[in-house]
């Protein structure tokens, strides 16, 4: 059995269930059902077939792109079904309008604010779609290839990301086959780069740390840097997650400067990638270019000065803000925990209480007796890891507190997903080189796979009966 541990590792026994069970939720999730993937996907189309460049409207006031006009009308017709309160599809409607074609020939403008963003994280999504095109080119099949080029980068990525750690291998695969996270995985969303680059920070740290040859060089610090830049561009509230990268010892860092140095240089490219360069591609490339000066933006400065308003409302009475942002974790605590583990959609239907407390304990668990004593993580790098999690907790709920209409006391548009990249920071406080159980520690990569397919299996069985009808 032990001979056998040896290569049924953390990182293949993901591979094998997020291949499995990413493909069993990309056929059983709603075409276009994920949150924006409408949007996201008419993105990923255009790219694929015009390249990374948005268009400009006639009017020259929205951004979007010409795509087909059956395109957008199958996309649509997925959209704003009430699932979470009982009403469901029918499997045969997906396969009526499998049959619909794409009738390339006839094209309408599409408006599409997700055409501002960095094309990048859409990039994977759109050679899966040309790659699709080749064997079927109607509108839902096109959906479930792009699909698909998010669940192989995924694979693809966190397979690397998990064999480069050192430590915490079991707890970085059972975390990244949690329903929620292979949701997001199985969906056409900037959240796939977003969530594989907040995993590949964490695996950086451990192994720079741990791996005894590891040392971080200049050719190390200068990639890190692009990939922080490549983070800052894919999606805002983050900015701080990359600062565990100044957590790794000192007698570790190989370069001519001083290591205390490199550290506090580092701290503070990071922070500046936030604050002198966000979203270049939209600040800068995109309203630089020849008639898109201003065009479009009207809702986006609209929204941009209440968000100024809310802010400046914040700095004038804080303790009011503290007060309502309390109320609004209180209130919202048990929804947000469930969009961390299982929270679907538009509809947003949710898995059972009973699931997320298993699902929630499991974790706890396998991250607390994940550990190896010869490797230690002292208390105060801990502290230090766990108040990036937790800062970037507040800063992305504050943020969205900051953008909801002025005078409203509570949150607009939050969910929990959005919490999902700092939760491994968080999962590194439950470390421990003490409680070591031998038995599990050898077989604790099939416990937890096996613990993984009854929950997947469970989430799976679950999503058949939230969105479709028995007959």
């Amino acid at each position: 059995m032990n001979k056998l541990n040896k290569y049924l590792t953390a990182e293949l026994y993901f591979v094998v269930l997020g291949l499995i069970f990413g493909s069993i939720f990309i056929n059983v999730n709603p075409p276009f059902h994920s949150n924006d993937e409408d949007r996201h996907f008419l993105y990923a189309y255009h790219i694929a077939e015009n390249g990374l460049i948005p268009e400009l409207s006639a009017d020259k006031t929205k951004f979007g792109g010409e795509v087909p006009t059956n395109l957008t009308k199958v996309v649509q017709s997925f959209q704003g079904v009430p699932y979470h309160i009982g009403q469901k599809m029918k499997r045969s409607d997906v396969e009526f309008r499998k049959n619909v074609p794409l009738l390339e020939d006839k094209k309408q403008f599409e408006s599409n604010q997700m055409s501002k963003n960095f094309p990048v994280p859409y990039l994977h999504n759109a050679m899966a779609i040309k790659i699709g095109k080749s064997f079927n080119s109607n509108p839902v099949s096109l959906g479930y290839a792009a699909r698909y080029g998010s669940l192989f980068l995924y694979l693809v990525c966190m397979f690397f990301i998990i064999r480069l750690m050192p430590v915490f291998k079991t707890t970085m695969m059972a975390f990244a086959l949690t329903p929620m996270v292979l949701y997001q995985m199985t969906s056409v969303t900037y959240d796939v780069f977003n969530y594989i680059i907040s995993f590949y920070f964490v695996a950086l740290y451990l192994y720079y740390t741990f791996t005894p040859k590891a040392k971080l060089n200049l050719k190390s610090i200068i990639l890190i840097v692009l990939l922080a830049i490549l983070y800052n561009q894919t999606k805002a509230g983050y900015f701080l997650l990359p600062l565990i990268i100044v957590f790794i010892p000192k007698n570790k860092i190989d370069v001519k400067f001083n290591p205390l140095f490199v550290q506090l240089g580092l701290a503070l490219i990071f922070l500046l990638l936030y604050f002198n360069i966000p979203f270049v591609w939209r600040d800068w490339y995109l309203s630089a270019r020849e008639g898109l000066i201003g065009s479009g933006a009207g809702f986006q400065n609209d929204f941009l000065k209440d968000r100024g308003i809310r802010l400046s409302n914040i700095f004038a009475d804080p303790f009011t803000f503290i007060g309502n942002l309390w109320a609004n974790l209180m209130h919202f605590k048990q929804v947000w925990a469930a969009g961390i583990l299982g929270k679907f959609g538009y509809s947003y239907s949710e898995l059972p209480q009973g699931f997320y407390i298993a699902q929630g304990v499991g974790l706890i668990l396998i991250a607390f007796l994940d550990g190896k004593k010869d490797v230690v993580i002292n208390m105060k790098t801990k502290i230090g890891i766990g108040a990036v999690g937790i800062a970037t907790f507040f800063l992305v709920i504050v943020g969205f507190y900051a953008m909801s209409p002025i005078g409203a006391e509570m949150i607009f548009g939050f969910q929990g997903r959005y919490l999902i990249p700092s939760i491994p920071f968080l999962l590194l406080l439950l470390y421990n080189d003490k409680v070591i159980i031998p038995k599990w520690a050898d077989n604790k990569n099939l416990i937890v796979a096996l613990f993984m397919v009854i929950m997947l299996s469970f989430a799976v069985d679950k999503m058949y009966d939230l969105f479709y009808y028995a007959y």
